[in-house]
């Protein structure tokens, strides 16, 4: 049985809010339960987060800090990554911040010692602490940072790097977007700073697992061995109508005609999202009686001025899925971001009919459409909607299904990720 280390900036838990967590917890649970690893997990968590944790119901070993909840400890971390923040040139790279990458370092050594302390008790076997793991997976790009402490530690050791997106692209994007120069320059510096720690980190790992050809194809631009690469599914929840569910609209309480967008609405990104349906899109709407859902947590109380009889602000719900199987269409003009967007893929998987750009269908091989409709202009998504309400455009509901059962086989991919593992 193999021992993995694994080492992550956030928790993993059932139902946790945002894309690249339910991913992390799916696979390293359906890693436990293969029953061919013993995992223990390296994390950070917010206070809030304590009472969701539910590693040991999985039989998960972990070691947590917090990083976040308290007055205390808020304010000290704000100061404490107030130089890794702002300096465009910081040695992190914008990667990760000073006060969770040293809370991480420190974890990986008082690790180490426990395994060495272990061992110590045990004269017949090894005194390394290297001995005590076969493989270190490094959840989210980050963690590249803390190689020098795992190669310390754990010379000998396997490093598996998690990608949940190329995340010198993100940065790429925001310098590329940004108008004003001198901004313009500071951003470009995080980037060419970032992407530099980056590539260097991922020349270093055995493997590099990322969540699409996309990916994949960009970092070998990027001079990264393409032996080093593979590429899995990323984790989504399928929210395929049931079987004996023929028309989603027929059978539904619901009579209402709505669009909808659904994310992780604390994240700065899909806020702005939301906000570009409601001042770009709903106007051209008032016509109809088409109303707007915005589901998903949210921390932002700027979202809440919006809340009328047309345009509703859910906030957290139990089933997203009731919303995507019974919406007009699902419409996400996003303009940040980079990697899967996990949200399309429940979408598609609902049999929603998508309307999305470039940066919504990233490394998504759907076929416009076919499986949903690609829009790029303000005007093309009210078109599309206008179209779907009055008919004269077909809805895409049944081949996005399709698509999704054929393209994302999260049992086949977790199989294929357990064998690489093996191999290593």
């Amino acid at each position: 049985m193999k021992k993995i280390l694994w080492i992550s900036p956030s928790v993993p838990y059932d139902n946790v809010p945002h894309g690249g967590g339910k991913t992390q917890n799916f696979y390293i649970k359906k890693l436990q339960e293969s029953g061919e690893f013993d995992i223990h997990l390296l994390t950070l968590a917010r206070k809030d987060e304590l009472e969701k944790i539910d590693l040991d119901e999985y039989g998960i070993s972990y070691s947590y800090r917090l990083y976040e909840g308290g007055i205390l400890r808020n304010t000290f971390r704000k100061f404490y990554n107030a130089g890794s923040a702002l300096n465009p040139r910081h040695r992190l790279g914008h990667l990760i911040m000073s006060y969770e990458y040293q809370l991480l370092r420190s974890m990986i050594k008082e690790y180490a010692e426990s395994l060495s302390e272990s061992d110590s008790k045990a004269p017949s076997e090894s005194t390394s602490a290297s001995a005590g793991v076969d493989i270190v997976v490094l959840e989210w790009t980050g963690m590249l940072l803390l190689l020098p402490e795992i190669k310390k530690h754990f010379p000998d050791a396997r490093v598996v790097c998690m990608e949940e997106d190329v995340f010198f692209q993100r940065l790429g994007r925001q310098y590329k977007a940004e108008k004003n120069l001198i901004k313009k320059r500071y951003y470009y510096d995080i980037y060419r700073t970032g992407k530099k720690i980056e590539l260097s980190g991922l020349s270093k790992c055995d493997k590099i697992i990322v969540y699409s050809t996309k990916d994949r194809d960009l970092l070998m631009k990027s001079q990264i061995d393409a032996g080093k690469i593979y590429v899995t599914a990323p984790y989504y929840d399928n929210y395929r109508p049931d079987s004996n569910e023929t028309d989603r609209n027929e059978n539904s309480t619901d009579s209402r005609t709505f669009i909808m967008f659904y994310g992780a609405m604390f994240r700065p990104e899909n806020i702005e999202c939301a906000k570009r349906i409601i001042d770009g899109i709903m106007p051209a709407l008032k016509n109809t009686d088409i109303e707007l859902e915005i589901i998903g947590k949210t921390n932002d109380a700027t979202l809440q001025k919006y809340e009328s009889d047309r345009i509703h602000i859910r906030g957290y719900v139990d089933d997203p899925g009731y919303y995507l199987r019974n919406c007009l269409c699902f419409v996400a003009p996003l303009g940040k971001g980079a990697g899967i967007k996990i949200k399309t893929l429940e979408a598609l998987s609902a049999g929603a009919t998508v309307l999305t750009n470039e940066i919504g269908i990233e490394g998504i091989p759907a076929k416009s459409g076919v499986d949903y409709y690609y829009c790029v202009s303000v005007s093309d998504y009210i078109n599309k909607i206008i179209g779907l309400y009055m008919g004269s455009i077909k809805p895409t509901g049944d081949n996005s299904m399709r698509f999704i059962d054929e393209t994302y086989d999260l049992e086949k991919n977790t199989d294929s990720f357990i064998e690489l593992l093996n191999d290593l």
